[in-house]
């Protein structure tokens, strides 16, 4: 199936076409600011996901930072815890030991909220806090530094090089989650500090419903722990929407703007133009209506306009009253033919009655006839000024009566029967018709002067066409029908038959002659 007129040259053309100029500039305009727009929009997208991604780096260092520094803090712990233990552990004395702890652990930032030595046989050389009434649990080992999860806090332990002695701080929840709050983050955040197996709560925060958040997690650096911070994904700000859908809103408003000056200032005076050019009727002053737009070209165009329809106007005024005379010439004109085709015709019947009976007076009734049928033509070619046509029927009628009226000169007249539907013809069709009607009517009471005359008009299936036909027993096929038309008549119907531009066709059987006639195109019943 071949889609050529759907692609390239066929229907989307048409459409497009079809649309009014205003839509038509919206959619270049649209489609020109398009590709300005999407890259506007995909530079801003970029820009946002820039700066998306400098927050998660400014987060991360952040909690880089506190983790480090937290790591720091509690390394300087235990090497005070370790050398507390191993005083003990040597046999130096536990107030010595003690203090000197005691007085390391006040001047740091991370305070532990009490801490404890313990030498040989869980003997309690010292404590503080909550370690005075409970002495902690203590196996002596040989182990490295450990951190332990309980009460909300955890405990640092650390043991002697010996594994006689141990020393014990407890870091509660809050103290650490002070010390290693991250500085100018400014969105909300949860802290968690990871052992292998356990956890600590640090800091928390509400995450709203159908926001994601993001962990970013970093070793301590010690006793296997690890810092966790939790942030919901930053939302989009007001500030980065406006920034993301500015291009758009930009093509937006552009193809607005253009939509309306030009819808403005060329479209809607266009349509006013145009609405005021078909308001001028023919006949009829012309006022141009005021086009009301700032477009100087169209408001000039509109009083050109102007001129020219009061010229037409004039010019129209002109021709009518041309016209109008012209047609009361033409009226005149012919009124003055029919009357002097009558009194032609009047002359004739006189100087026939002055003659004896015989050929002359057949010959002067012949061409009185003939005048007749001319003048029958004229009389109702005036009418055809004013109707738009020659009627046939009345013609027709007329002209039987008038045939009628010359054949009783000369004896009783055959009766003529007509049947003419109400249709019309032009004059160059009703002249030849008229004088072939006479002509075959004569040669019909040549030949046979009582035979009855019936002329009929019928229209067929041919549109404007209609058939035209005489019958008589005079006209039947014979010798005296045919001496008569070799000798005068032959050469006349043939004549008035070519004249009419088609055959005439003769039935010899029941004495017919029909021909073929053009009827008026806007009368035909």
């Amino acid at each position: 199936m071949n889609n050529t007129d759907t692609v390239g040259g066929g229907t989307l053309p048409r459409r497009f076409a079809d649309l009014s100029t205003g839509l038509k500039m919206l959619a270049i305009i649209s489609v020109a600011l398009i590709p300005l727009g999407l890259i506007a929009l995909l530079a801003s997208l970029q820009s946002n996901r820039t700066a998306d991604l400098q927050r998660r780096a400014d987060l991360r260092v952040a909690v880089t930072e506190v983790s480090r520094k937290l790591g720091g803090e509690l390394g300087a712990d235990i090497s005070a815890l370790t050398v507390a233990a191993d005083t003990v552990a040597t046999g130096g004395t536990n107030d010595e030991a003690c203090s000197r702890l005691q007085t390391i652990l006040r001047s740091r930032t991370a305070r532990p909220s009490g801490f404890a030595v313990v030498g040989t046989d869980n003997q309690l050389a010292c404590a503080t806090g909550e370690y005075r009434l409970v002495t902690p649990p203590f196996l002596p080992e040989l182990a490295s530094p450990r951190a332990v999860f309980r009460n909300g806090g955890i405990d640092i332990r650390v043991f002697s090089k010996s594994g006689t002695a141990a020393a014990v701080a407890h870091y509660p929840a809050n103290v650490i989650s002070s010390f290693v709050r991250p500085i100018g983050i400014p969105i909300p955040f949860s802290l968690t500090l990871l052992g292998e197996s356990d956890e600590l709560v640090l800091t928390t925060h509400d995450i709203p419903y159908l926001r994601s958040t993001e962990k970013f997690e970093t070793p301590v650096g010690l006793l296997g722990l690890s810092l966790r911070m939790s942030v919901d994904r930053a939302p989009i700000s007001a500030t980065e929407l406006l920034l993301t859908f500015l291009p758009l809103v930009m093509w937006a408003s552009a193809a607005a703007v253009s939509f309306l000056v030009v819808d403005r200032l060329l479209i809607r005076p266009l349509a006013e133009l145009r609405a005021g050019i078909a308001g001028l009727q023919p006949g009829e002053r012309y006022t141009m209506p005021r086009i009301r737009t700032p477009a100087r070209e169209i408001r000039e165009l509109a009083e050109t306009f102007g001129r020219v329809g009061d010229t037409l106007t004039a010019h129209e005024i002109d021709l009518a009253t041309a016209l109008s005379n012209q047609t009361k010439l033409t009226r005149e004109v012919h009124h003055r033919v029919k009357n002097n085709l009558q009194v032609i015709a009047s002359l004739i019947s006189l100087h026939a009655r002055g003659v004896p009976a015989g050929e002359t007076a057949e010959a002067y009734a012949s061409i009185q006839r003939r005048v007749d049928a001319l003048a029958i033509v004229h009389r109702n070619h005036y009418a055809e000024l004013e109707d738009g046509g020659i009627s046939m029927k009345s013609l027709i009628d007329e002209l039987g009566t008038n045939l009628r009226s010359g054949f009783a000169v000369r004896g009783p007249a055959p009766p003529i029967l007509t049947a003419t539907p109400t249709l019309r013809v032009s004059q160059d069709v009703a002249v030849p018709v008229a004088f072939l009607l006479t002509e075959l009517a004569e040669l019909s009471m040549a030949i046979d002067p009582t035979a009855p005359l019936t002329i009929r008009v019928s229209t067929g299936q041919a549109i404007n066409r209609a058939t035209l036909s005489i019958q008589s027993a005079g006209l039947r096929a014979g010798d005296a029908l045919t001496e008569r038309l070799n000798n005068r008549y032959g050469r006349i119907v043939d004549g008035l038959s070519r004249q009419l531009r088609v055959p005439l066709i003769h039935d010899g059987d029941i004495g017919r002659y029909e021909i073929e006639i053009q009827t008026h195109p806007q009368e035909v019943t």
